[in-house]
């Protein structure tokens, strides 16, 4: 079914009316509100999860107990030619990666005058690097036994920055071609591959012993509830800015008409 076709249903639906309703009322068009909608349950799902993730290392219980585990049935599991493999893999939620692509494609945006895209995509990456850095700083947790990693690593464990960067970067990437590509399968693929990235950067922490499970699993929840964050806010930009030009429109038609009258009323006293 076309993309015309599940439009001319929603339109026709009794959602689809109360949308459009909705849409008249608040002066905010339709597409919006089903993206800040949409944004809206992303958000509450992952937030808590994520919430219940902190409380449980907090307290040490729940979801943590598996983490011993899963991390020995992964030692357990471990073979040259896949640590070989998720070695290369968690480069591609590095830092060296993950900025050195977001500062090309943020040029190409901006120079192609796709502002507000190139700020989501900078809203999501250095939002998400400042959440997790919050994070690890308030909950302190520690890391995986050294003897376990195949990997360098320093700081807190919780969350896991790869694992949250490549789910909010790999995201905003397939946001930028959902928003800028009008080919159907060209922006399934971009958004299969951001899932497929994402959950392998995650996997690949705690295949290499750099991080527990649960570290892993909150920083996509942190990840996907930021870039959701992200991309509602930048749906709302061009209605602010519309509103804002508007007024400014409005301010300068009564100033205007103000001016012209004024040499009228003088010339009638």
């Amino acid at each position: 079914m076309t993309e015309d076709r599940w439009a001319g249903r929603l339109r026709r639906s009794a959602a689809g009316r109360s949308l459009a309703e909705l849409a008249h009322r608040t002066g905010v068009p339709g597409a919006v509100i089903l993206v800040l909608l949409s944004a809206g349950v992303a958000i509450a799902l992952a937030g808590g999860g994520f919430a219940v993730g902190l409380e449980d290392v907090m307290e040490g219980d729940g979801v943590v107990g598996a983490d011993p585990v899963v991390q020995r049935f992964l030692i357990e599991h471990r073979t040259g030619g896949l640590t070989d493999l998720f070695r290369v893999i968690t480069r591609l939620g590095g830092p060296a990666v993950i900025i050195s692509v977001s500062v090309v494609v943020t040029v190409l945006l901006v120079w192609r005058h796709h502002r507000v895209l190139a700020l989501g995509l900078v809203l999501a990456t250095v939002g998400t690097a400042i959440l997790v850095a919050v994070v690890k700083l308030l909950v302190d947790r520690s890391r995986p036994p050294p003897i376990n990693r195949l990997a360098a690593a320093t700081g807190a464990s919780f969350p896991s920055g790869h694992s949250a960067e490549a789910i909010a970067f790999y995201g905003a990437l397939a946001w930028i071609v959902v928003e800028l590509v009008h080919d159907r399968r060209l922006r399934v693929l971009a958004c299969a591959g951001a899932i497929v990235l994402g959950l392998m950067v995650g996997f690949s922490r705690a295949y290499l012993g750099v991080h527990w499970t649960s570290d892993v699993v909150s920083g996509w929840l942190l990840g996907l509830a930021w870039l959701a964050a992200t991309i509602a806010l930048c749906a709302l930009v061009p209605t602010m800015l519309e509103r804002s030009r508007g007024r400014g429109d409005r301010e300068q038609s009564a100033l205007s008409a103000a001016a012209a009258e004024f040499p009228r009323a003088a010339c009638r006293e």
